[in-house]
């Protein structure tokens, strides 16, 4: 591809914003914007690369695909050699596109496999996205394609439906608009939530009208509530990165919350695993204010002492964990918090110990055999001497 039309498609890409890839039928990249975009998506398509784009089912070489409304692509046929792919984008919500929020659309099964859906792929905004794929198509080729087509993604993996073109909606009700405004109002106030590592602020949105924390993605309740609480952790993972979570850090929290919220099967659930998964996010920015300066061997010792708090891990145990010897973390751990780590360890304990004594109804001699305390006694010591109660009294 020559030099000036790279640098036009560049410019297209910068004025809008909305990522995509031209490729050939081999699959090879000839372009992508930006540049990392086209290896992932050509992972998806080297194995099963489509032999063409049929005349019948792109007769202008330009078409889109709705995904229950909530996610339009676009691919473009460019020439006999080559054609273009846009990256997903929303069409619910104002703002860049989401690949994250794509996978509540996947878990619904309507993607299906990407080779599959080659007849037909999905756009934002159509009169926008349409003008889109047009001008990757005549910056190509000095030519623009003829009308569009337009499909929508059945509820079956893989399954199309030929539609007519969408007219433009009628202006929604009061009552829609408002409900539109205070579900992004939601969203932003999460955002704000977890990135001042507010827990009062999540809980009070935690409780918000199931309305607000469910969206018009699905017929089926609980994979609705699913999607939208998907937008909910997305956005508080770009918040918690902002705030200094590390991006490794909090893709995993991410990660694990939707692999623990494809198993439940109410709505009710769902939208209760979301809330305590953005507690952990919120909390996870707590700790990165915390640990703000420290060194990176200090920061690892924390978070792996509070993960396996109910296994007592041993300063030897955890700077092996960390890659550095005994002597070389309590040094830093010391410089850094002001304990050593063994004492930041009985803290913790402690601490774990106080929580359980007030969320659960555990004997005491249960909770000081979880924490593997030597025994009850040598726990309520400990107990009273930190917090200057003992456990049972505590509780009372």
């Amino acid at each position: 591809m020559e030099e000036v039309k790279r640098a036009a498609l560049r410019e297209l890409y910068l004025s809008a914003g909305i990522p995509f890839t031209v490729f050939d039928y081999s699959g090879e990249v000839l372009f992508s914007a930006p540049s990392d975009f086209g290896g992932m998506i050509a992972a998806g398509l080297t194995n099963n690369p489509p032999d063409k784009l049929s005349e019948s089912g792109h007769p202008s070489g330009v078409t889109l695909l709705e995904f229950s409304g909530v996610f339009h692509l676009a691919i473009c046929k460019l020439d006999g050699a080559s054609y273009a792919v846009t990256m997903p984008v929303k069409t619910s919500n104002t703002g860049s596109f989401s690949l994250t929020a794509l996978t509540g659309v996947v878990r619904e099964g309507c993607f299906g496999r990407f080779t599959e859906l080659l007849s037909s792929l999905p756009i934002f905004d159509m009169s926008i996205l349409s003008s889109y794929a047009n001008l990757i198509k005549y910056i190509c080729t000095n030519e623009l394609p003829e009308g569009v087509n337009y499909y929508i993604a059945g509820s079956a993996a893989g399954s199309i439906e030929p539609a007519a073109l969408p007219l433009p909606t009628e202006e929604k009700t009061r009552t829609e608009r408002s409900l539109i405004l205070r579900r992004e109002e939601h969203l932003r106030e999460i955002r704000l939530a977890v990135g001042s590592g507010n827990t009062k602020l999540l809980e009070k949105l935690a409780g918000e009208p199931s309305e607000i924390r469910t969206g018009d993605f699905s017929r089926d309740p609980v994979k609705n509530t699913s999607i939208r609480c998907i937008l909910e952790l997305e956005e508080a993972m770009r918040a918690a990165v902002d705030a200094g979570v590390p991006a490794v850090k909090a893709a995993e929290l991410l990660d694990s919350s939707l692999r623990g919220m494809d198993l439940l099967s109410s709505p009710a659930a769902v939208s209760d695993y979301a809330g305590q998964c953005l507690l952990r996010f919120a909390e996870a920015v707590s700790r990165a204010a915390e640990t703000a300066g420290w060194s990176p061997y200090t920061v690892e010792a924390v978070d792996y002492i509070r993960r396996n708090i109910y296994e007592n891990p041993g300063v030897a145990e955890t700077a092996a964990a960390c890659g550095i010897n005994r002597n070389s973390l309590s040094l830093y751990f010391k410089r850094d918090t002001g304990r050593s780590p063994g004492e930041f360890i009985l803290e913790e304990r402690l601490e774990k110990s106080r929580a359980l004594l007030l969320e659960t109804d555990l004997p005491v001699s249960e909770v000081s055999g979880i924490l593997r305390f030597a025994n009850q006694s040598h726990f309520t010591a400990l107990f009273r001497k930190r917090y200057g109660v003992t456990p049972k009294k505590f509780r009372a």
